[in-house]
C-alpha cells in the first residue's frame, strides 16, 4: 500500500496501519464538497480502502450525499430505513441482546456478495457506542493474494466460488453452526418474511475466487463465509482451501482496527476488503447508521473475465 501522502493538499491523510486504512482531517462532510476535495477523498479511499473521519455531524440526507458521490444509492431490501431516507438504515445492537446473539456483521465478510453485483461501499457512521468495545476490523484482501505462494495464487486465480446466503444463515435454530436470521428479541430489525427467507437461503450466484478491483485492477481473494464451494467441487472438497483461505486473509499484519467515537464515519470499498464488527460490549446499546452505493460491475478476474458489454458501456 502506498503510504506516500504528499499528493493530498486539500485534506489530511494519516494511515492508521500498514496493511490499510486512513484517517482524513480537514473535512466537514456536513457541508458540500467541491469536486477537488472529494476527487481527494475519493483517492484516499482507492489507496486505503477505507478511511475514517472523526467528529462528524451526519443527518440521513448528508450521508445519502456523500455515498451519492461514489455511486449510485442502493439499499440492503430486508431492513427497516430511517423514516424519510429510504438508502439510510440503522444498525442497533440493543443492549437487553442476550450475551451470544448474532450481531450485525459478527463475522469475516464482504457484504452482498450473494448479489450478482455486489454492493460496491457503504459509509457507517456512529451515533451511539458502548463504552468500550464494539470496534470494526478491516482485512486487506489484495494485500493477502500478494503474500500467497505462487503456486497458491494459481490456483486460486483458476477457482470460481458459489455464495449463498445459506453459507451463512440457518432456518434460525441455529443449528448446523448456521446463525439464525433475525437478532432474538427484535423481530422487526427485518422485513423479510418467513416464506421470503427459505427462498433467499437457496439463493445461489457465481464469484471468482480472485477477483480485480474494478477501478485499480489490483488482485484479491473475494472470500467470504457466503462462498460455500467450489463450481465442479464438493463442499467437503472445497472446505480445505476455503478454510485456509478464511484464516490467512485476517493475519494480524493484513488488518487494521477503527475504536469509534460518537461522531466517527468510515467510508468502505467492499472491493478491497472484509470486515468485522467485534460483539464484545454485553449489557450495552450500540447504533450506527449505514448508506451503500451500488456497484458498477459483476466481480471479475482470471476465472471469470470482465463482462466486455460492460466494459464497452463504461
Amino acid at each position: 500500500m502506498a503510504r506516500d501522502t504528499s499528493a493530498f493538499t486539500r485534506l489530511s491523510v494519516l494511515p492508521v496501519a500498514g496493511a490499510l486504512g486512513a484517517e482524513i482531517r480537514g473535512l466537514d462532510l456536513s457541508k458540500p464538497l467541491d469536486d477537488t476535495a472529494f476527487a481527494e477523498l475519493r483517492q484516499a479511499w482507492l489507496q486505503y480502502h477505507v478511511v475514517f473521519l472523526r467528529d462528524q455531524k451526519m443527518a440521513p440526507g448528508n450521508m445519502e450525499d456523500v455515498a451519492r458521490r461514489f455511486g449510485d444509492l442502493a439499499i440492503t431490501s430486508y431492513t427497516n430505513p430511517v423514516p424519510g431516507h429510504k438508502f439510510v438504515h440503522m444498525n442497533v445492537r440493543p443492549a437487553e441482546a442476550p450475551r451470544g446473539s448474532r450481531n450485525y456483521g459478527d463475522f469475516w465478510h464482504i457484504d452482498q456478495t450473494t448479489r450478482e453485483i455486489p454492493t460496491g461501499g457503504f459509509l457507517l457512521y456512529a451515533q451511539m457506542i458502548p463504552p468500550y468495545g464494539g470496534d470494526t476490523g478491516f482485512a486487506n484482501i489484495g494485500l493477502a493474494y500478494d503474500m500467497l505462494s505462487p503456486g497458491m495464487q494459481a490456483l486460486c486465480d483458476r477457482l470460481v466460488c458459489v455464495h449463498t446466503p445459506a453459507g451463512v444463515y440457518g432456518d434460525g435454530s441455529g443449528s448446523g453452526g448456521k446463525r439464525p436470521f433475525r437478532l432474538p428479541g427484535s423481530d422487526k430489525a427485518y422485513t423479510i418474511s418467513d416464506e421470503t427467507l427459505g427462498q433467499y437461503l437457496k439463493k445461489e450466484t457465481l464469484h471468482p475466487l480472485v477477483i480485480e478491483h474494478p477501478i485499480t485492477g489490483r488482485k484479491g481473494i473475494y472470500y467470504t463465509p457466503y462462498a460455500n464451494r467450489f463450481v465442479d467441487m464438493t463442499e467437503a472438497e472445497s472446505k480445505p482451501i476455503l478454510d485456509y483461505l478464511a484464516g490467512h486473509i485476517v493475519r494480524p499484519e493484513f488488518t487494521c482496527r477503527l475504536r469509534w467515537e460518537v461522531g466517527s464515519l468510515a467510508i468502505i470499498d467492499n472491493n478491497a476488503m472484509q470486515h468485522f464488527a467485534y460483539q464484545d460490549y454485553h449489557g450495552h446499546r450500540r447504533e450506527m447508521l449505514r448508506c451503500e452505493f451500488s456497484g458498477t460491475v459483476r466481480p471479475f478476474g482470471p476465472a471469470m473475465p470482465r463482462p466486455e458489454s460492460r466494459a464497452a458501456a463504461e
